[in-house]
């Protein structure tokens, strides 16, 4: 059985709520990360950690319609523009070589929030 991956969430209880919704309508969904992202929230939005929903191959399009996931589009909170630019803030090597040695000590480092910027006001803010 292959799995696609549906949405990523912060929190636990966000997850239950998708998966209550799929499951109302006869899919069965997976929740993958959990616990780590429960236990260790510092690490949210960093090597693909969050709460991951996950279904079927063959129940992501009707999933996708059931959380009407298409239709969720950025706007700029500030000029209401949907020209949007998603910026990474955990690009870089040297960057990369911190969080993998975070990860190993046990460093606690924060949040890595990726961010939007709006093209029409250089705007920045957080998804």
């Amino acid at each position: 059985m292959k799995l696609a991956h549906l949405t990523t969430v912060d929190n636990s209880i966000q997850a239950e709520l998708v998966c209550n919704k799929l499951r109302n309508h006869g899919i069965e969904p997976i929740i993958f990360n959990e616990h780590f992202t429960t236990l260790m929230p510092q690490y949210y939005g960093m090597m693909g950690s969050g709460i991951q929903n996950k279904v079927k191959d063959s129940d992501q399009k009707y999933a996708i319609e059931i959380l009407d996931l298409n239709s969720q589009s950025t706007v700029c909170p500030n000029c209401k523009s949907n020209k949007i630019e998603f910026k990474s803030n955990n690009s870089g090597f040297l960057k990369s070589v911190f969080y993998f040695i975070a990860l190993i000590f046990f460093i606690p480092i924060g949040n890595v929030i990726n961010s939007c910027i709006c093209k029409d006001c250089d705007y920045e803010f957080k998804v």
